[in-house]
């Protein structure tokens, strides 16, 4: 709960006295995801012409039915909404900004049917909203809604309507709704409302509310690129302005004829074909936010078609429409009044049908009555700025500025669903009157919260307050990962007695703070106490709203995917051998190269022709030369230049070395240059352990043995502390007996005595220790405490600080500093953390960790709805357990592929490794069962083969035995595998399959033998040959769960797979 004082929330937001108009505000779109344009999109390109039918088939200019645009959700550039909010408090609503009519309609959360998966608007919920009980029903040609108007308080970006009247549908027809949209906002003239309401941005205008009388649109287009995602940034709707940043020259209006406003209608005058004129005289057009496609009569869009060679019109579902070569560039322009506008081919090209014939957006309609004979929709409106003014009423374009342009590539951030501060206020009345509410009024509709006036309440409700954050966690009742909504860790016991008297000790200097003396101001002078309600719980999982009610909004943090270059680039690295050095361990060191070439970032455009394959290479530690020049080949092999320290007159020290380096092109001397850091810390110092490196070639961490560092491949469980370990010392003798070599016990650790009890155990035993903080991370303080007293162990793999932060939404710095201060208090051993969402601020949440980990738990779940909150789940909106999974064994595999990809890209993949969380648990919450231990293996060896170089199951503990135990054979085999997963020069491949499907295998060759693991993520039996580049002989299965080798040839191995089988074999 956050205690504010009441002025500075009022001086966040707009605000504006009867007649006095604001600035103009600007709301962000978004836009689904653009058609890759293939023959499978039948069913949408289908769907858009029967939309635009049954919209504008009605009766001309009567007062019609709100028609809505197919809200199915495909891949397309159809949909364009921005955010309102309803009621009081207010709840967001993403809706379809449509100029094409004039009511406000959204699903209703008494919706019975035909609204699953849709956000809903609870009018039970608002205290403002009034039911005026009158039937509606809307009809969209085989389709209908149906339901009751009601009216209440509608917000958008800073501007609010009191009294707006709305629909809400309780019956929809199927497919007429998808989330994240939950309905639509008509911005036509009153005269067409179906309602008899004005509309939301009328009532506005004609109070004077805006700064100009206009609202204007700017559409961003998809390009066709691989990785678009399902909704990308959409453009910009300002009301009340116009944004001179996206537009250049004048706007160029055109007036809508005289006793015409209802639609947005303006004469157009031609329509050119690569040139040609087709459009006989001047005709009515309608310009449609809400609409996909351009539609005109059918002898209108026969002769457009007529100037296009090799033209054919549709039939079957592709009725309406016209087919044409692909390899034709049409050139369309529009001529509203006398001012032509084109359309770019790549707008006017919709679908392609078949690998020659393309589909165009143009589409046939013939309306009759007084309806507009054209109908101008996004197709058009992406190539223009437009501007809709209501005084003179009149429509205006312009032409596109080059930052508007550029907002047209993709992975930008998503605007959100948000809800604006002391909205500007106008009241929906008949006689127009205004009504600005006082600072209280606006407060209290944003959704804050006024206590009683008695001061003793107040009192009472702030010492609540105070308890909450002394004892933030409740007992937890389950051994879940994570719980949403009741800030339940993910361990068996409360935060320790230390945390809580930290916590106690911050509440306390807030009493003597400003803060406090304001409380008590308030209270005593009995002033209205405001408090703007927390998170009851958390409200958000990996930045979406997950509890039902809540508003779906693209969550942000999203990755910045690089784009494909056409021209080759050369990826030139160069890194240490061994992170970090250590005095006394490494009397030489060594700096790794490598150059490949590549088509994404990081690279420099290079010429394989010109430059040729060969280069020098050369490397500078702090500005002293490390060998002289050595060769390196752009064939990704590493090269190595070793040098000895004391030759270098490099001293340790805890700071970083600065590393450069330069490839010279052998043929034609062009330079590429690289930059990197090496560590080489003083001798290890009695108060550290032990020391934990990273090899520069695999990633592997090095563990000593004996007088050697070998790699490890970390394989271990989390396990349960608390009424688990600290109960029965002889699990840690089990868990040795049984192949694991580490162990990661789950926080808090209450009893002091125990925990001492468990590590001392593990030292004995030979088992690796993570060492967990996830409850103490953000406190620097406590992580020192923490640190200093477990860093003597000799058994420390790593340092384990952030659990799931991206889920929890912590400190997007949190992680880094807590790894900044573990570094300067150790240094000697890597630090690590686990990530559960998909993507959601990757880079800000890994920086300085050198271990990542992903927890992606997709057995037994429902990827599309929520069976505990009862809500769809999408990349918008919903929790269901893990994050945008498909909910198949393949989610693993992905997750793991897309975080080594961001390693790549951010030109961090020699410095961070993967590791992976297999689900080990189920029977609760999102996941109804556990995986079988076929199942476990599978998700542990496909993580593996997708280049993950640890594995930690969650979980191991007194509510989940079995599952340890079980998977005990393929533990034991891990030492046999280590040589060749984690060997330094072994070669990695993914060979070709036959003969089935969903079938994984990679391939580890080293020392002229070859590591085979092959995987079914089938449900049932299969045979497969995997394709090898050498002859195979003498096979040695090492491990097996439910498959068997037969016969193959003699570069192929064949396998029986039994349903969700594995197998490792040794060639």
């Amino acid at each position: 709960m956050i205690w504010t004082p009441l002025l500075p929330l009022f001086a966040l937001g707009a605000s504006a006295a009867p007649g006095i108009a604001p600035k103009p505000v600007t709301i962000p779109l978004t836009r689904r995801q653009g058609l890759t344009k293939r023959s499978h999109d039948l069913e949408w390109v289908k769907s858009q012409g029967d939309s635009l039918k049954n919209k504008w088939g009605g009766s001309g200019n009567a007062k019609r039915a709100s028609g809505i645009n197919d809200l199915v959700n495909r891949g397309t550039d159809s949909s364009y909404y921005g955010s309102i909010a309803v009621g009081t408090p207010p709840v967001a609503f993403n809706v379809i900004l449509d100029t094409g009519s004039s009511d406000l309609w959204l699903a209703s959360s008494t919706c019975y049917t035909g609204c699953q998966g849709v956000p809903t608007f609870n009018a039970a919920n608002s205290s403002s909203f009034q039911n005026l009980t009158t039937a509606f029903a809307i009809r969209y040609g085989s389709g209908q809604a149906a339901g009751e108007l009601g009216s209440d308080t509608i917000q958008m970006a800073g501007f609010q309507v009191t009294g707006q009247t709305f629909a809400l549908a309780d019956q929809v027809s199927s497919g007429l709704l998808s989330n994240p949209i939950s309905g639509l906002l008509g911005l036509g003239w009153s005269s067409i409302a179906s309602s008899g309401a004005t509309p939301f941005w009328e009532t506005l205008v004609k109070n004077n509310q805006w700064t100009e009388p206009v609202m204007s649109f700017f559409l961003t287009r998809f390009i066709d690129i691989n990785g678009a995602r399902s909704q990308e940034p959409g453009g910009e709707f300002m009301m009340g302005g116009t944004n001179t940043d996206l537009y250049t020259g004048d706007i160029d209006y055109v007036n809508i004829p005289s006793g015409q406003e209802s639609y947005w209608l303006i004469p157009l005058t031609a329509i050119g074909v690569n040139g040609v004129n087709t459009l006989g005289s001047t005709v009515n057009a309608a310009i449609d936010t809400g609409t996909t496609l351009v539609g005109g009569p059918t002898s209108a869009i026969a002769a457009i078609f007529a100037q296009i060679p090799n033209s054919e019109a549709g039939t079957g579902d592709l009725e309406g429409y016209y087919l044409y070569p692909c390899s034709t560039s049409v050139t369309i322009t529009m001529t509203f009044s006398s001012r032509t506008w084109s359309i770019d081919p790549a707008d006017f090209l919709l679908m392609r049908s078949t690998n020659t014939m393309c589909v165009g957006a143009f589409f046939a309609l013939d309306l009759s009555g007084s309806a507009p004979s054209w109908i101008v929709g996004d197709t058009f409106l992406k190539n223009v700025y437009s501007v809709y003014r209501y005084n003179p009423p009149s429509v205006g374009f312009a032409n596109l500025s080059s930052n508007a342009l550029a907002q047209n590539a993709l992975g930008g951030t998503l605007p959100s669903a948000t809800i604006g501060s002391s909205p500007v206020t106008a009241t929906a009345a008949a006689n127009g009157a205004v009504a600005v509410p006082d600072a209280k009024q606006v407060a209290t509709m944003m959704g804050r919260t006024e206590l009683g006036s008695s001061a003793k309440n107040q009192v009472k409700q702030f010492v609540s307050a105070i308890l909450m954050v002394l004892n933030p966690f409740p007992m937890p009742t389950s051994n879940d990962k994570k719980e949403r909504g009741f800030s339940r860790p993910r361990s068996s016991a409360r935060p320790s007695l230390s945390w809580r008297a930290i916590m106690a000790a911050i509440i306390f200097a807030l009493f003597a703070s400003a803060m406090f003396k304001w409380v008590l101001v308030g209270i005593w002078t009995r002033q209205p106490l405001e408090i703007v309600p927390g998170v009851a719980g958390q409200d958000k999982w990996c930045g979406k709203y997950y509890k039902p009610g809540l508003p779906a909004q693209p969550p942000g943090g999203d990755f910045p995917v690089p784009t494909t270059s056409t021209k080759p680039l050369l990826r030139f690295e160069c890194w240490p051998g061994l992170r970090p050095y250590v005095s006394g361990l490494d009397s030489t060191g060594s700096i790794l190269f490598s150059a490949s070439v590549v088509d994404q970032s990081p690279g420099t455009a290079f010429d394989p022709l010109k430059d040729g394959p060969v280069f020098r290479v050369s490397a500078q530690i702090d500005g002293k030369n490390v060998t002289p020049n050595s060769t390196l080949s752009s064939n990704a092999i590493i090269g190595e230049d070793k040098f000895t320290w004391s030759k270098l007159g490099i001293t340790p020290r805890k700071d970083v070395y600065n590393l450069t380096c330069t490839a010279t092109s052998v043929k034609s001397g062009i330079t590429f240059h690289h930059s990197s850091t090496v560590t080489y810390l003083p001798p290890k110092p009695d108060s550290i352990g032990n020391v934990v490196q990273t090899d520069g070639r695999t990633g592997a961490l090095l563990v000593p043995e004996g007088d050697k560092r070998v790699p490890i491949l970390p394989f271990g469980f989390y396990t349960g502390f608390g009424g688990y370990l600290d109960q029965n010392l002889t699990i840690l003798d089990d868990i040795k007996s049984e192949g694991y070599n580490f162990v990661h016990p789950v926080p808090t650790f209450d009893n002091a005595t125990a925990l001492e009890l468990v590590l001392d155990r593990m030292e004995e035993l030979g088992l690796w220790l993570v060492y967990d903080m996830r409850w103490a991370y953000k406190n620097l303080t406590v992580v020192r405490s923490e640190v200093e007293s477990v860093k003597k162990r000799k058994n420390i793999l790593t340092w384990y600080t952030a659990d799931e932060p991206d889920g929890w939404e912590d400190p997007l710095d949190a992680p880094l500093e807590a790894a900044k201060l573990i570094n300067e208090l150790d240094g000697y051993r890597p630090v690590a953390l686990v990530l559960n969402c998909q993507d959601y601020y990757f880079s800000k949440y890994t920086a300085s960790s050198q271990i990542i980990l992903q927890d992606t738990y997709p057995i037994g779940v429902n990827a599309t709805w929520s069976t505990v909150w009862n809500t769809p789940c999408t990349p918008e909106l919903g929790d269901c357990g893990c994050d945008n999974c498909k909910g198949q064994l393949e989610d693993i595999a992905d997750r793991v592929d897309q975080y080594r990809d961001r390693l790549v890209w951010q030109g961090r993949a020699r410095d961070a490794v993967v590791w992976s969380v297999p689900q080990a648990f189920g029977e609760e919450s999102y996941w109804p069962r556990k995986p079988t231990h076929q199942e476990l293996v599978l998700e542990m060896l496909l993580a593996i083969n997708h280049g993950s170089l640890g594995i930690m199951p969650w979980i191991d503990n007194a509510s989940n035995l079995g599952m340890r135990s079980g998977v005990s054979p393929l533990a034991k085999t891990i030492p046999a595998l280590t040589p060749y997963i984690l060997g330094g020069k072994r070669d990695i491949s993914r060979p070709k399959i036959r003969g089935a499907s969903r079938v994984d295998v990679t391939t580890w060759s080293t020392g002229g033998k070859t590591l085979l693991i092959a995987l079914n993520l089938n449900d049932a039996s299969v045979q497969a040959h995997v394709q090898l580049d050498q002859a195979t002989s003498n096979p040695t299965v090492v491990f097996e769960n439910g498959a068997e080798l037969v016969k193959g040839g003699n570069s192929a191995v064949g396998i029986q797979f039994r349903p969700l089988s594995s197998i490792i074999v040794l060639l």
